[in-house]
């Protein structure tokens, strides 16, 4: 669908823009990781839970409560799975679940709902009655659940994973009750990809004189900062970061032109993003962000001369635009 509206490329606002512009962002953000949660009432538990995913290759976020596991689940394409333990509250875990169904963006992630009174059950259960529930109720209402109408909901509970064995059989579970796979994340980061060059492109017909400002991305600085962050998005965010008029994306490129964890080569290539940044929306930078700019090329002394020439590239191309001809200052 987004793609079908981009190929159109409106010209001018129309209904629905904002929510474009919000699946765009999170899009976006679409790393080609894979990504969890894990929500327990304690940190210690949730840490432990996340350990249990390290060895299947998941970047796990830890929650506290079901609220920021419904956050953190919804802030990336990524991710695909969500363990978390019965005992969340805030909403209670069975809220939790509704509001997962019911958002586009969390609708298809698969749950796996842990809980020590299900460690004297048979097997995994789909959980639909109270936590609090007597054991003997409890397994009376859950083991109904091949036949009820919320299996469907693909949160399913499990015993309380405690070593690395159970864990691997809760996900070969989950994922058959479930019948569920995440998107393959080659496909997510092309995805990504597509998303922050179609927001570029936006960004830079909103700049032209007969451009309109067709879609309103808001916090757009902190998105080119995150995929700058991002070892699969980082040369997409330098080149959204150019074509943003904002101070804090010309500082960003500049402070990235001068990381020496960067090769010579990515550090020239942010460089020119730099200078077209400063040519195209002249200079942005405050005071002191351009002192950064002198004190980083004074510090330079010691290093190659190819990394002391891309620092003075920097300060002479905002000297050409503060400055005129004659060394006055042009505001």
């Amino acid at each position: 669908a987004l793609e079908a509206v981009m190929k159109l490329a409106p010209d001018k606002p129309y209904p629905g823009a904002n929510l474009v512009a919000e699946a765009l962002v999170w899009f976006a953000r679409g790393e080609g990781i894979n990504r969890a949660v894990a929500a327990a009432p304690k940190q210690t538990d949730a840490m432990k839970l996340a350990g249990f995913l390290v060895p299947y290759g998941f970047r796990t976020d830890t929650a506290l409560t079901s609220g920021e596991a419904m956050r953190r689940a919804a802030d990336s394409p990524d991710v695909e799975l969500l363990l978390v333990d019965v005992r969340c509250q805030k909403p209670a875990v069975k809220t939790l679940v509704q509001e997962m169904r019911a958002d586009a963006r969390t609708h298809e992630i698969p749950v796996a709902i842990l809980t020590t009174h299900a460690s004297r059950l048979a097997g995994p259960v789909v959980l639909f009655s109270p936590p609090d529930t007597p054991l003997d109720q409890q397994t009376a209402y859950d083991l109904l659940a091949p036949d009820n109408p919320f299996a469907h909901s693909l949160a399913v509970t499990y015993p309380m994973p405690v070593d690395a064995r159970g864990t691997r059989w809760m996900l070969d579970d989950l994922y058959l009750k479930t019948s569920t796979r995440p998107a393959d994340p080659t496909v997510r980061l092309l995805q990504g990809r597509r998303a922050l060059g179609w927001i570029r492109e936006a960004v830079e017909r909103a700049g032209t004189p007969d451009g309109a400002n067709v879609y309103a991305f808001e916090d757009i600085d902190n998105l080119v900062t995150r995929a700058t962050a991002s070892a699969t998005l980082f040369f997409d965010g330098v080149e959204l970061a150019a074509v943003v008029p904002s101070a804090r994306m010309q500082a960003l490129l500049a402070e990235l032109t001068a990381q020496p964890v960067f090769d010579i080569q990515t550090r020239q290539f942010v460089a020119q993003r730099f200078l077209s940044s400063i040519d195209k929306h002249g200079v942005l930078l405050r005071g002191k962000q351009v002192q950064v700019l002198y004190d980083r090329y004074n510090a330079s002394k010691d290093q190659p001369g190819e990394v002391q020439r891309l620092l003075a590239a920097l300060l002479d191309a905002v000297e050409e635009k503060t400055f005129d001809t004659e060394n006055r200052y042009r505001p």
